[in-house]
């Protein structure tokens, strides 16, 4: 044997203590029963938790057109009147003009004070 694979051998004699066949074994034995528990238990969980995670379909509404329409508030949104100078009131009235008069399914709503500045 030459002298690097006598330091080689007497590195793996010192990272692995003298012990018997026997304690190795049972070492071994402990790692791979963990391991055989643990291993199931973590899929289980990552199962559960993708089933937990993820929506019911039986409870999502259906696309067919069928559902029943929610009512929705027509009464005029209660606002105060700010004063504005010409330019804001002329920025307001431009943004107001265009702006959608509905959105998917709700219509705009009257305010009760400032028309043309409240959006």
């Amino acid at each position: 044997m030459t002298s690097s694979s006598n330091s080689h051998q007497s590195d793996l004699n010192r990272s692995e203590p003298n012990r018997p066949d026997s304690d190795r074994r049972a070492t071994r034995l402990a790692a791979l029963t963990a391991t055989l528990v643990a291993l199931p238990i973590t899929v289980l969980v990552a199962v559960l938790a993708i089933a937990h995670v993820t929506p019911d379909k039986s409870a999502a509404p259906d696309d067919d057109g069928s559902a029943t329409p929610t009512p929705h508030a027509t009464a005029p949104v209660p606002m105060t009147a700010h004063e504005l100078d010409e330019r804001a009131e002329v920025i307001c009235r431009a943004l107001l003009a265009r702006l959608p008069l509905t959105i998917r399914e709700l219509s705009q709503r009257p305010v009760t004070a400032g028309h043309e500045q409240n959006a």
